[in-house]
């Protein structure tokens, strides 16, 4: 078997490695190094979308920022046209041990753009990204990973089998690595993942496949490796509430955790400071679920500034229930 350095990294990550998911528009470089300090070493970006890439080469810096620290990094692209997908590769490449694809995402903006799961969501799409990867792979210098989920049967329904041919299909063509998102299209980011779907695609490539979906805790992230069979697991959204969750000390504080990820913040600034907020809104979820006020205010909030000023209020108990 010929050497895979992704399958070399995951293997260094320790008896049940995790990894941060690309997750769009709250994967920014302070949420990244917030992650690395937390037992997350290994981080995929958020997509880039690799059209706008092409068209509007200014405003690069509003869509990928990273550092020397901000290593091992995978990073995901967006786009289902091949020439705009190497060029972006091939900027990105030097910055990356990856490049990876969305060939996963369900949302309406990839429905218009086709690009994500509507890349592959019939067999002659699928024969095209077969194509068009096996060109990607041999434009550039690093390995190439995909992401995607189960992908639906005629019947509208998750098709294992279907899902596993395409599998096997990406590893003939080249790829390193794939992710799996064990749900339906139609499930999103709701309902429960499956485990015995994930495990047969492990079991149906040599290459290194990773777990993705419903994971939040330690606990969780033991029994999906388990059952999956895959070599990693893959977190999203369990990070995004709580970045210290697969960490020594799990507790969740979220003032603590705000301020550290506003201090790293200010070290990694990204243009746009609503994702800043987003984040905070995050750590507070338990809370903003049963005190309005909270939440109220944080929609206010239009500056770094404001969000330290909200959490000393918060400290001092301003917006303690009754």
């Amino acid at each position: 078997m010929s050497s895979n350095p992704l399958r070399e990294i995951i293997n260094g990550l320790g008896e049940v490695p995790i990894v941060l998911a690309p997750q769009f528009e709250v994967n920014d470089l302070a949420f990244r190094m917030l992650v690395r300090k937390y037992n997350v070493k290994l981080c995929w970006t958020g997509m880039v979308n690799s059209h706008m890439w092409a068209i509007q080469p200014s405003s690069r810096n509003s869509y990928f920022q990273t550092c020397s620290q901000d290593r091992p990094l995978i990073i995901q692209m967006s786009g289902n046209d091949e020439s705009e997908l190497i060029a972006c590769a091939k900027d990105l490449q030097q910055f990356a041990v990856g490049i990876d694809i969305n060939c996963g995402c369900t949302q309406h903006i990839a429905r218009r753009g086709q690009y994500g799961y509507f890349m592959v969501n019939n067999e002659n799409k699928r024969k095209n990204v077969i194509e068009m990867v096996k060109n990607i792979v041999a434009s550039i210098n690093v390995p190439l990973s995909i992401k995607f989920r189960l992908i639906d049967g005629e019947d509208g329904k998750p098709d294992v089998d279907i899902t596993c041919k395409f599998a096997k299909e990406l590893e003939d063509a080249g790829v390193s690595l794939i992710s799996v998102h064990g749900r339906a299209k139609n499930s999103n980011k709701a309902g429960p993942v499956d485990a015995e779907a994930i495990r047969k695609i492990a079991e149906s490539v040599s290459i290194p496949v990773m777990a993705n979906g419903g994971v939040r805790t330690k606990e969780e992230a033991i029994e999906m490796f388990k059952e999956s069979h895959a070599a990693g697991v893959m977190v999203g959204q369990g990070l995004l509430m709580n970045p210290k969750a697969f960490s020594d000390t799990p507790e969740h504080d979220p003032v603590a955790i705000s301020r550290e990820y506003l201090q790293l913040w200010k070290e990694y600034p990204d243009p746009n400071f609503f994702i800043a907020r987003r984040h905070i809104f995050n750590f507070f979820d338990e809370i903003v679920r049963v005190n309005k006020p909270v939440g109220d205010y944080l929609k206010t909030t239009h500056s770094i500034e404001e969000l330290e000023s909200f959490l000393t209020d918060y400290e001092n108990g301003k917006y303690k229930l009754e």
